[in-house]
């Protein structure tokens, strides 16, 4: 409506004439009464401005003026602009220009610098008050974009416009420069810049976890498009905020069916000071988790900022409080460390910031939400660990040297635990475990998981993998497709079955424990089975799981079968219609039929209507060109629009030529049609009532998919109330598959199971020894023949002496990795382990300067080593190497003197590496101080010389020797640079009078070091020497799953032994297993009989194959007992105890048809099977196998049963792909004669 103060002046204005004076007073009077108004309005709310004002008011009368007319209307408009509304922007607040100031430092690309020059930071969108855009004329979206720039000052600002995200301003050049996209218009305007809708997430990604900025996403609000019908002015919202804490954009993934991988969102990092140490806090937005560790060092805090992953700002609580302990004093904010850590952190991910707060977790979780604006109801659930309830993060030299942090030629420990297939999720979970050691009673719980999964013999669930992050934010976001309803329902049957078999439910309690540790949330399997199914019930009551996805299906198969005509086999020249039809049906497959049966009605019987007029027209066209013979057209075709999403008639000329239809369209009454933007389709024909009937089924078609939208959200909204338990099960999911493929990985490496002993409370009390059989590099071959194996006794310090390159290093590293894995309760390398409760893990060694902090080589080591000092105690594992090497020998040695006596009051365990020979000679007041050495060996040089050579064996006692000059030689250094360093070594041999290395007895080498007396004794004669050399057996205690009958075992043999068979697919694969146990167990039998000595003669001229028991012959019955035959259902796979074991297995393919086969490896042989089906659908294939008994291992014995089983299969009528193994009658030399 007009208003009574405007338009009658406009009016009176435009009835003077059309002259551009004329038009230069109205442009003056609407600047006075309606621009300024509109722009003030808009900076407080009104965000509905899809173009000009001054635009919309003069196309509102009349056409623009056009030529010099339209340039001099756009230097007027310009005028007018400039002295209005742009001059109202906000300013920017401080903060904000300081903050685009230090990014805009990174701006490097040359046009970038371009568009830099016509910036004004004191505006909230960077543009100067007098400036314009495009010709003259004010930017149309400028008040919305101040609005949400007003809410969000340092976050960059895209705007969907049309097909475009529109950045304008600062944000413009940040596209421009981290995107990598081009500017809008000229580089001399103020800064536009842009990317294509179907770019938005490739253009966050840069933005967000390249370049560490956070975005503000507006989105246009959806309207239902009216085809023919000009585009009316949009509205916009803000859709979403991306951060580096929150990279993931949800919005549209439900609209455009995407269900893209979302990974875990990095951590938000808060420190706080506390009590005894630091406390760290960790904030997991997408999972609303808070981790909570306190008490820990100034090294652990850096090596959690070393590890990365970490979303900027590190937020550094300010105490309220005045008074620190004097422990924390170089920790307050304005010292040294804090500065150090802030530095660091900055060179990788970005800025820090400061935050006051009473409670530091409490001030931590309002910044975040604040920051991500997240909703300040928001709950996290916060999990708290206190000093001494688990062991200590591992320090960064630690994880360092074992490769947990990327450090060149170290071998990453994780790449030898996990194989390198292993799912990254895994890969994650695993080392988190590794980089922060479990609890004693998580440790305990994986031990057990994984001790079940190396004895079991039961197929095991084939893990589905999804990362709980991504299921929580889908959700949450009622963002989830289809495909993700189906993938989650198919994770929960899998976890579902699990809590529920009698064989696995043990196995999911022990897994349940690292994942509530996890997401600190307590669920039980009986719970957390209800969970799963009450889910599964929810999703199967709306999609339909079963069916296959829509694009391997037929198109429109289900539009076809009710009759709309949406299929590909029209005829009469409708085939235009089925792709139209499968275009706008998408929605179709999304959701089961029934509960769309309303909507699917309506799209039916429009597309119907659309059918029969469309019809209708090509009867009536090609019955006029039939009737009329001089028509230069051929015919009359359907011809579908994929841009305007129509169907109309066109004419097909004959040869090919082009046919105007003007006479055709009057003759016979038809209409030309409109495209999208209402524009006259002048080569098409239509009627009124097809394009009725189009516009008809298209809005049933947007309607049908608004429905299936709103059920999935709907769907979204019910599972969100399981949240917790949907989530412990992807957690569970996720260390189930690591667990698996660790066991498989280790049991292939040839690795042993550490037992973990229980941890010592008593302060005072003594604790066990760590002993360790058969260790060694976990990089290598086990049964490599150049791999040298060691083993531990170790109960006190021991200092370790021997050569370069003799393998110091090497031990120290495969001692705390042992003991490391061990602690988790996973494999290890080492024939076997008895560790006790191990509360830190530090291994040490030579340092590097650090610049930043201005400190040497040496002086870091320093503080490293009051680090150590600080946390060595009676449970820690303290392994030095080459400390106080960074300064002169005799400072150096009386510094390592003092660290030993320390450390050995201490009682801790472990070793301290030296060249420092000095020390060997030093009175020490170390208690219980062993000395050991690396072996050494003379053997004859190239030259007939006797030379040293290290066997890399550790032994007890010392040594004195050096392989400097041979390792330099080796390393190829000029031969005269070698033999000047000999000939200088001799002379500095001779001038220090160097002592001559003295004998040292056995019994020496574990006496106390107090004051270098030989009769000196054991402290308390509790200490003990590491025992290098000798091997002594440990004891692996292993827990058994509860046997199960032989009729539970193989789940349909009661029907199978009662004669029952399918009539159209012949012989179960429960049939097959029946008889793979009777005639191996008969197989087996013959082959132990042939193998016992006669009577009456010894067995040394009898080599037996197998273990000969001491009881009188077993008969075939007992042996049947000892073996169970395995039926695969589908979805599981062989139990890692299967892997390096001889098998004979039974497969029975889609089709019908058996094999029998043996393997070693039965994991990879059936994987191969399944690859050569001859038809789709690997999971449909059935396996049954059965893992010979131990003393029956064995590749010739398995070929034995296998040839065996093959014949019964091929005499009983089985369906068999070759039998050509029974034929070579293949059995072992020892049992021809018996067979």
């Amino acid at each position: 409506m007009r208003s009574n103060s405007f338009w009658p002046a406009t009016d009176a204005t435009l009835a003077r004439g059309s002259c551009l004076s004329s038009l230069s007073r109205f442009t003056s009077l609407f600047c006075q009464r309606w621009l300024s108004k509109a722009a003030s309005g808009a900076l407080h709310g009104h965000s509905r401005h899809d173009r000009p004002l001054l635009s919309l008011s003069l196309r509102g009368r009349g056409e623009l003026p056009g030529g010099a007319g339209r340039r001099q209307y756009a230097a007027l408009t310009a005028h007018a602009v400039a002295g209005g509304a742009l001059q109202s922007q906000a300013a920017a607040p401080q903060e904000a220009q300081e903050y685009w100031r230090k990014v805009l430092e990174g701006v490097d690309r040359p046009v970038a610098k371009v568009m830099m020059a016509n910036l004004d930071l004191r505006h909230l969108m960077g543009i100067p008050a007098s400036a314009t855009r495009g010709r003259g004329r004010k930017a149309p979206l400028l008040p919305f974009y101040e609005d949400i720039k007003a809410q969000h000052p340092t976050k960059v600002l895209l705007v969907r416009v049309g097909e475009f995200y529109e950045a304008m301003g600062t944000d413009a050049v940040v596209l421009v420069q981290w995107a990598g996209l081009n500017p809008m218009g000229s580089t001399h305007m103020p800064p536009r810049a842009g990317c294509p809708h179907m770019n938005i997430r490739r253009t966050l990604q840069s933005l967000v976890e390249e370049a560490n900025l956070s975005v503000v996403v507006c989105e246009e609000v959806p309207e239902v498009k009216r085809y023919g019908l000009k585009t009316k002015g949009k509205s916009r919202f803000l859709a979403g905020v991306v951060t580096p804490a929150q990279p993931h954009y949800l919005f549209g993934l439900l609209d455009a069916n995407q269900d893209p991988h979302l990974g875990m969102a990095p951590p938000t990092l808060g420190i706080a000071n506390s009590v005894g140490g630091y406390k760290v806090m960790e904030v997991q937005s997408d999972v609303r988790l808070c981790t909570v560790t306190e008490g820990l060092t100034e090294d652990a805090v850096s090596a959690r900022l070393v590890q990365g992953g970490l979303a900027p700002p590190l937020y550094i609580h300010s105490t309220t409080q005045g008074g620190i302990s004097g422990r924390l004093s170089e920790g307050s904010p304005e010292t040294e460390w804090e500065q150090r850590v802030t530095q660091l952190f900055r060179s990788q991910r970005g800025a820090w910031k400061r935050y006051n707060a009473k409670d530091p977790v409490e001030g931590l979780l309002q910044q975040v939400k604040l920051d991500l604006s997240m909703d300040a109801a928001a709950e996290f659930t916060c999990i708290s660990t206190q000093p001494g309830e688990r062991p200590k993060p591992l320090y960064a030299s630690t994880a360092s040297q074992l490769g947990l942090h990327k450090t060149r030629g170290i071998p990453n420990l994780l790449d030898f635990v996990l194989p390198r297939t292993a799912p990254q999720a895994c890969r994650a979970w695993l080392r988190r475990m590794l980089l922060i050691p479990p609890s004693p009673a998580v440790g305990s719980a994986v031990w057990r998981a994984c001790n079940f999964l190396s004895g079991t013999e039961a197929p095991l669930p084939q893990w589905v993998i999804m990362e709980a992050s991504s299921v929580a934010l889908k959700l949450r976001a009622q963002q989830a497709t289809r495909h993700f309803f189906c993938d989650l329902a198919g994770l929960l049957a899998c976890v579902a079955h699990a809590c529920a078999s009698a064989e696995l439910a043990e196995c999911m309690g022990w897994l349940l424990e690292p994942a509530q540790a996890e997401m600190g949330y307590p669920v039980g399997t009986a719970s957390l089975e209800q969970a799963c199914r009450q889910a599964i019930a929810e999703i199967d009551a709306v999609v339909d799981t079963s069916i296959p996805e829509r694009d391997s299906l037929d198109i429109d198969s289900e539009a076809a079968s009710s009759g709309n005509g949406a299929s590909l086999d029209l005829e009469g020249g409708l085939e235009a219609l089925g792709p139209f039809f499968s275009a706008n049906e998408g929605f179709r497959g999304q959701i089961r039929h029934d509960v769309l049966k309303a909507a699917n009605s309506q799209v039916e019987a429009a597309g119907s209507r659309v059918e029969a007029e469309l019809g209708r027209i090509l009867g009536v066209v090609n019955t006029h060109i039939a009737s009329t013979p001089a028509s230069l057209a051929r015919q009359a075709v359907a011809v579908p629009d994929v841009i305007n999403n129509g169907v109309w008639v066109k004419l097909q000329g004959r040869s090919g030529r082009k046919v105007p239809v003007e006479k055709t369209t009057q003759a016979l009454g038809l209409i030309h049609p409109h495209d999208r933007h209402g524009a006259v389709l002048r080569d098409r024909m239509s009627t009124a009532e097809l394009d009725a009937a189009l516009d008809a089924y298209r809005q049933a078609c947007a309607r049908a998919g608004d429905q299936v939208r709103e059920h999935l959200r709907a769907l979204a909204r019910k599972l969100t109330d399981l949240l917790p338990q949907l989530v412990c099960a992807c957690t569970v999911s996720v260390i189930g598959a690591a667990l698996d493929a660790h066991v498989r990985s280790a049991k292939e490496r040839g690795w042993g199971h550490p037992v973990q002993l229980p941890r010592v409370s008593d302060a005072n009390a003594m604790r066990p020894p760590l002993q360790i059989e058969g260790m060694w590099p976990y990089w290598l071959d086990g049964a490599g023949p150049r791999t040298v194996r060691n083993s531990l006794d170790l109960d006190s310090m021991v200092l370790l002496t021997g050569p370069n390159m003799a393998g110091k290093s090497t031990i120290m590293r495969s001692a705390i990795a042992v003991a490391l894995l061990g602690s988790c309760g996973l494999l290890a390398p080492a024939a076997s382990a008895r560790l006790p409760y191990i509360d830190a893990f530090m291994l040490r060694t030579f340092s590097a300067d650090a610049p930043t902090e201005g400190r040497s080589s040496f002086a870091v080591e320093m503080v490293e080593m009051r680090y150590v000092l600080d946390d060595a105690g009676p449970d820690a594992l303290v392994l030095l190497d080459e400390l106080g090497k960074g300064t002169e020998v005799a400072a150096g040695t009386a510094l390592a003197g003092a660290f030993l006596e320390r450390l050995a009051r201490t009682r801790c365990r472990g070793f301290f590496a030296t060249h420092l020979h000095m020390l060997l000679d030093t009175h020490l007041d170390a208690p219980g101080l062993c000395r050991m050495k690396m072996e050494t060996r003379t053997v004859v040089g190239p030259e007939g010389k006797a030379q040293l050579e290290p066997t890399w064996h550790i032994a007890e006692g010392e040594c004195r020797d050096s392989l400097a000059l041979e390792v330099a030689a080796s390393c190829r250094l000029p031969e005269q640079i070698i033999q000047r360093a000999a000939d200088l070594y001799e002379g500095i041999q001779r001038s220090t009078q160097l002592p001559e290395q003295p004998t040292l007895r056995p019994s020496d080498s574990c006496q106390s070091l107090n004051g270098g007396s030989p009769n000196g004794t054991l402290a308390d004669g509790s200490m003990q020497c590491m025992k290098g050399g000798k091997h002594r057996a440990s004891t692996v205690s292993s827990s058994t799953h509860g046997a199960s009958s032989e009729a539970e075992s193989l789940n349909s043999l009661q029907a199978v032994l009662n004669g029952s068979r399918s009539a159209n697919m012949g012989p179960s694969i429960e049939a097959a297993a029946h008889v793979l146990k009777s005639t191996a167990a008969a197989t087996l039998s013959t082959l132990r009989a042939a193998s016992l000595p006669p009577e009456g003669k010894g067995g040394q001229e009898h080599g037996s194959m197998v273990e000969q028991s001491s009881s009188s012959k077993p008969s075939r019955e007992s042996l049947s007992q000892d073996m169970i035959v395995q039926v695969m259902l589908a979805g599981t796979q062989p139990p890692p105890s299967s892997t390096s074991r001889s098998c004979v297995y039974v497969v029975k393919r889609p089709d019908g048809m058996f094999y029998c086969g043996q393997s070693d490896n039965l994991t990879t042989r059936l994987k191969s099977h399944e690859r050569r089906l001859p038809v789709k659908g690997g999971k449909a294939m059935q396996s049954a196998y059965l893992m010979l008994p131990t003393g029956f291992q064995g590749k010739s014995i398995a070929m034995a049963v296998e040839s065996r089983v093959i014949e019964a299969l091929r005499d009983q009528g089985y369906a068999l792909i070759s039998d050509h193994d029974a034929r070579a009658h293949r059995s072992p030399p020892v049992a021809q004669h018996a067979l």
